[in-house]
């Protein structure tokens, strides 16, 4: 069965976004396996926090490598995306190995949707 990473770019607990999520799971019961990723504990992005690589930067990376596809939930904040969504994002982007520029993050190649509702 596929996994399906969701990630959620409101920290409210009832926003309309993981409602929204909450729903979706629903019905994708039974068709894959749905697992909410956790991220309020990322720092911030820092290169000087890049060596060695932060324990919530590496468990939401591992995240992101074991998931089939990510769907992305996110409220629209002044005409773009929240900052906390923009900072995960960010430290996915990365190289998977900080000490070399040239791996590739763990999004390559990752099939990723975008759903928002407001």
């Amino acid at each position: 069965m596929k996994k399906i990473l969701f990630v959620i770019g409101s920290t409210r607990r009832h926003s309309f976004n993981r409602q929204l999520a909450n729903r979706a799971k629903v019905l994708l019961e039974g068709s894959a396996e749905v697992e909410e990723l956790q991220f309020d504990d990322v720092p911030f992005v820092n290169q000087d926090l890049e060596v060695p690589v932060p324990a919530a930067v590496a468990r939401v990376r591992q995240s992101v490598v074991e998931a089939d596809a990510l769907w992305i939930f996110s409220p629209e904040y002044n005409l773009s995306y929240p900052g906390y969504l923009k900072n995960l994002i960010d430290w996915l982007s990365r190289p998977s190995d900080p000490t070399d520029r040239k791996s590739p993050s763990v999004l390559r190649g990752k099939k990723v949707t975008v759903a928002g509702a407001g």
